[in-house]
């Protein structure tokens, strides 16, 4: 299988739970707002599918002795394994946003080129 291009995003205050705003029929301007407000990039990551990127970003596979902490901390996010309500950007073809949901993943909004950018910018 060929490895897709992925920007994994966390909450900035983790609430395990899904975003209703993002999982809303609202026009993206309103759901862009609320992920520049609420989410941090963490990483850019090359996998075959979201369930594998899902994966990677358990404590215990990418940071199985802490490693990811100083990351983690300098980012402001207190959270290690990626949990329900952070984002996944599928960078690749149809530039998919993911939510990661109780039950796999929910799609945000398709075609959305403009949100990897802003916040490659900040940086």
């Amino acid at each position: 299988m060929r490895e897709l291009n992925y920007l994994v995003f966390y909450k900035k205050e983790p609430s395990f739970q899904e975003n209703n705003l993002l999982n809303s029929n609202a026009p993206w301007s309103e759901k862009k707002e609320s992920i520049l407000k609420n989410y941090v990039p963490l990483k850019a990551i090359k996998a075959v599918n979201l369930d594998a990127v899902y994966n990677h970003f358990q404590g215990e596979v990418w940071s199985p002795n802490g490693e990811a902490r100083p990351l983690i901390s300098a980012l402001g996010l207190t959270h290690t394994s990626m949990s329900v309500g952070d984002l996944i950007f599928l960078v690749d073809y149809y530039s998919t946003l993911y939510e990661v949901a109780r039950d796999g993943f929910n799609i945000v909004a398709e075609g959305v080129n403009d949100i990897a950018p802003v916040f490659l910018k900040k940086e």
